[in-house]
């Protein structure tokens, strides 16, 4: 495989549609197999076409499958490896940036500013999710509780189907589901939206059946759309979001200050603790 070649194939990875990343794959994995493939082989293995497998190797510079296989020559397998590997972290940081500027673009400063007056003014902030997603209210409960904020992270099904019993208008919620359509979320938000309670929904959808039923909503981007199917993380965005309300909220002096109490205790705390060793 010469040089060239490889740089053809890294010069336009990222402009590659979904079908033809799955035979990059699988060429940079196994070079040799694919070596001894039929086109009708490699696209059963890659789960293409064989027209996408053509266009393919044209946009890599070869005049067609055949002058593709030319190049995958054995003395160059290391080097076709270390493309793999190389383009891996390309492309998902490429992933992560995309995700992050389109969720920039679906959020202003004074949706975040509106949300962060809302928790302030708050008695207590309830903080729903299931799942992956019970990760990041934990994750936004902690820095709450930090800085002095009465928050509570509800991530269990059972305490989401009673939480109207407990909630007060007084109260707000912030419930975190990408789709929009998770039931437990969706029901309880709901019901506390028949009490009065000001709900603000972190979602992909705009008109799913969460955001319908929210006062407020902050859009995050739809992994669904991703050309990179091996995975769909959401959790870094939602993270994302996280790290914006906190920013705004630690401008508030006292929060900064109860903020900067804590984080010395735990670091105390750690300490003391390696002592006892």
């Amino acid at each position: 495989m010469s040089e060239e070649f490889l740089k053809s194939i890294k010069l336009i990875s990222a402009d590659l549609t979904r079908q033809e990343k799955k035979i990059v794959r699988v060429v940079l994995n196994e070079p040799e197999a694919v070596q001894a493939m039929t086109i009708l082989e490699l696209a059963k293995k890659a789960r293409v076409g064989t027209a996408t497998i053509s266009r393919f190797a044209k946009h890599v510079g070869c005049v067609d499958f055949a002058d593709f296989k030319s190049y995958l020559t054995t003395s160059n397998l290391i080097q076709a490896k270390r493309l793999s590997e190389s383009s891996i972290l390309d492309e998902v940081i490429s992933y992560y940036k995309q995700s992050l500027a389109e969720t920039k673009s679906l959020i202003s400063l004074n949706q975040l500013k509106k949300i962060t007056r809302l928790i302030r003014k708050a008695n207590k902030v309830y903080i729903l999710g299931v799942g992956s997603f019970g990760y990041n209210a934990q994750e936004l409960n902690q820095r709450l509780m930090r800085m002095g904020i009465n928050s509570c992270a509800i991530c269990d099904s059972s305490m989401m189907s009673i939480i109207d019993t407990i909630i007060s208008p007084k109260d707000t919620i912030l419930a975190f589901s990408v789709s929009g359509n998770t039931i437990e979320v969706c029901d309880a938000v709901q019901k506390c939206r028949e009490k009065g309670v000001v709900i603000t929904s972190i979602t992909a959808f705009s008109n799913s059946v969460l955001a319908k039923r929210s006062n407020n909503i902050l859009l995050i981007k739809n992994t669904e759309k991703s050309p990179n199917y091996n995975f769909m993380n959401s959790q870094f965005t939602i993270n994302y979001v996280i790290d914006l309300l906190t920013e705004i909220l630690l401008e508030h002096p006292t929060y900064l200050k109860n903020m900067n109490k804590t984080i010395e205790e735990v670091l105390r705390i750690k300490e003391a603790n390696k002592k006892q060793l």
